[in-house]
Formats: C-alpha cells, structure tokens, sequence
C-alpha cells in the first residue's frame, strides 16, 4: 500500500533537498505508525475484509469511509443484498443478526480516501519530517544551577494535538 504522503511531498514541507532512500523511508514509517494508530488503512483500496460475528443486528467493520459493498457471504455462502444494508461509517445491518461465530462473514468492499485528508496528510509530514532530521533520536542536556540531565530525544513521537487531529480517523 502507497505511503499516505509522497517523498517529493516531504521535501516541499522540509523546504530542502532530501535523501530519496531516506524520505521514503520517513514517509513509509510515518504512514504506517498512522495506520497502526488508526486501526484501518485510510487510503483507497478494493479488500475482502474476514469477520467475526458480532452475535448482534450490527457488524462494524475495520473502516470509517465505506464507499461500496459487493458481496457479504456467511460461511462462505453469498448473501443476497437485500438481506443487509451499510452505511458510510463502516457498519452493516441485517435484521436476522450475525452470528457470533468467528471468520464467519466476509464482505467484499471498497473504502477509504482517494486523497489522504488534509489532518492527516499533516500528521504524516511532521512524523516524516521529525524522522528526517533527527534520525534515532538527538542526545540533549539540560542543566539548571549545578544539575545536568541528559537524554536521547525521540525522532518521531505523536504531540498531542497530533494525537486529537487523528482522533476523527481512528477506529473506536
């Protein structure tokens, strides 16, 4: 799967040159700690997803962006589409229920974004960007009067507010 941002997108942030090998090894690394954070992948892209059932009405799936369900099948049988219905955020309803059995549904879907949102385009630049310049981490001391504390830095830790920019796009 495609990084969430581009190499060359790196570089206009940074406003330098960088390391091809480098910044694609940044934005890759940035993108899947957002992935991983998020819990689905954000970008477009055509699955099969496997499921457990919810033993209930509503199945949620790894997604809040569904753009299209082809086919659901119950072990491995194809349900007709009248049977169930979906909505944007991901979910799908079936008056019979789910069964609460593991792997036992699996639905054929389209989700996430064309084009990464601008919140999280953000994010991933500035985790890419942190990677980039502080590559394994900086050794920085501190000292105040006779007292020094010294310590390796982090290169690419989220911030808080990165942390609430992302909330809108991770998975309950």
């Amino acid at each position: 799967m495609d990084p969430l941002v581009t190499a060359a997108e790196l570089g206009l942030y940074l406003q330098r040159t960088v390391d091809p090998d480098a910044a694609a090894l940044a934005v890759a690394s940035a993108s899947g700690m957002i992935r991983d954070i998020c819990g689905w992948s954000i970008s477009a892209e055509t699955v099969t997803l496997v499921l457990d059932g919810s033993g209930t009405t509503i199945l949620n799936l790894p997604t809040l962006r569904l753009v299209a369900v082809f086919e659901v099948r119950l072990w491995g049988v194809a349900l007709d589409p009248s049977e169930y219905s979906w909505t944007e955020r991901g979910q799908l309803y079936r008056a019979a229920g789910w069964p609460a059995d593991f792997r036992a549904v699996a639905a054929d879907v389209q989700h996430g974004y064309e084009q990464t949102p601008d919140t999280v385009r953000a994010v991933a630049l500035s985790l890419a960007g942190a990677t980039t310049t502080n590559p394994g981490g900086t050794l920085v001391s501190k000292t105040v009067g006779a007292v020094t504390h010294a310590y390796r830095d982090a290169p690419a830790v989220l911030t808080e507010l990165q942390e609430f920019q992302l909330s809108g796009y991770r998975l309950p």
